[in-house]
């Protein structure tokens, strides 16, 4: 990959789109949803269930949960592309790269090691500006006072941080599986797309969140629908970034 004006991997070259995209990406996951929509409820109930149980193991919940979750967005996304051919997603469809794991558990493993990255040196860099007295420390008065606003140069650099990890992480798992590349090449090409689209990425994720409210409200009963259309949308904005 050479960096210029237009990156290109060879054959791959993400596309910049408007921030409108972000909305059509939705709409295009709820239809591609309407398609199959008991499959479709049964899939995103099932991966909810199984993350919420492996995140809730004592200690390691969070890594083993982290190294799931690109093996199950693997198997949605080869079961999305498949019903866009016309055939019907399967349950079983949700453990396909389990037979596989190895470059999806080392995108988990990059995104494990970027977010405690992250937070190492961000606890360095505190800790070394209370010291020299480049920031005061935040002591009770202080917190009382201001609340989290008398940490925001930390909060800044810790948010800014996470979303460079973030940013790799976001398309590697479908590029993994959809391209056939090596976790490295995903991850690069993840970031390039997340960025060159950061504003339709940020529109779908506005809209993601108030659907996402909306369907909490009737006991919870829309993340039936709302889940796996989130999941879907993944597969729709890849589609419309990285393919022709």
């Amino acid at each position: 990959m050479q960096d210029s004006g237009n990156v290109i991997d060879n054959e791959i070259e993400p596309k910049r789109r408007r921030a409108g995209s972000g909305w059509e990406w939705i709409s295009e996951a709820f239809m591609l949803y309407l398609r199959a929509p008991l499959q479709w409820t049964l899939i995103g109930l099932a991966a909810t269930i199984l993350c919420l149980l492996v995140s809730s193991v004592p200690v390691v919940g969070w890594v083993l949960g982290t190294l799931l979750l690109p093996l199950m967005l693997g198997g949605v996304m080869q079961a999305a592309q498949k019903a866009v051919a016309g055939q019907p997603p399967q349950l079983k469809a949700l453990f396909w790269a389990f037979s596989m794991p190895g470059e999806l558990l080392k995108v988990g493993i990059f995104y494990i090691a970027g977010v405690l990255a992250v937070v190492v040196l961000l606890a360095c860099f505190m800790y070394v500006s209370f010291e020299l007295g480049l920031m005061p420390k935040p002591s009770p008065e202080l917190l009382k006072e201001r609340g989290l606003l008398s940490m925001w140069p930390f909060l800044l650099m810790f948010f800014s941080s996470l979303a460079m990890v973030y940013s790799a992480y976001f398309f590697a798992p479908t590029l993994v599986v959809l391209h056939n590349l090596s976790a490295r090449d995903a991850l690069r090409l993840s970031f390039l797309g997340f960025w060159r689209n950061w504003l339709p990425l940020l529109v779908m994720g506005l809209i993601g969140i108030m659907l996402l409210t909306l369907a909490i409200i009737p006991f919870m009963l829309g993340l039936l629908v709302a889940v796996p259309v989130m999941l879907l949308v993944s597969y729709t904005s890849y589609v419309d970034i990285y393919e022709d």
